[in-house]
């Protein structure tokens, strides 16, 4: 994880589940624009402690980077994108197999190996999980335009699913 690296809240802040003080104190001043090194140096938070704070939240879903280059207008974009025609609910095991098997024909066969990194468990799965989930597996995507591409397609796929 660089320094230099931008991230961006994918929740709000009201939605923030963290009650940590440091951690949250962390999460408000990610705004699209402040890199990892000023948020740690605003908060006088030692390195490895801000970097260990950022990969949780980026495991969990709460953030991700700007890529090299890209606006928070052009994340923003995306964003909406995600937001679409998903289902209201659907099998986990359906969604996940759709997902992967879209994934594939944008990054080739390490797509299993990245959804492999997703236990969701059993059952149905809501509208914001769904939309958190894919948001993750998009960062897997370096270019912007393929990246839009894979959230549209998975779109439509889980929507004819329903």
């Amino acid at each position: 994880m660089q320094l230099s690296a931008i991230p961006t809240k994918l929740i709000d802040v009201a939605n923030f589940p963290v009650k940590d003080s440091k951690t949250r104190r962390v999460f408000i001043l990610i705004n699209g624009k402040r890199s990892l090194s000023e948020i740690f140096d605003l908060l006088k938070v030692e390195m490895q402690e801000g970097v260990d704070l950022i990969s949780m939240m980026l495991e969990k879903g709460y953030l991700q980077f700007l890529d090299e280059g890209t606006t928070t207008d052009q994340t923003s974009a995306t964003n909406q994108v995600i937001s679409g025609n998903l289902t209201k609910s659907m099998s986990t095991k359906v969604f996940l197999n759709e997902v992967s098997d879209e994934l594939a024909k944008f990054i080739g066969p390490v797509a299993s190996i990245i959804m492999a990194d997703f236990e969701l468990g059993d059952g149905e799965l809501d509208k914001d999980t769904c939309e958190k989930v894919i948001n993750a597996i998009a960062k897997e995507i370096d270019d912007l335009d393929e990246k839009q591409n894979f959230i549209k397609s998975v779109q439509t796929i889980i929507s004819n699913a329903s």
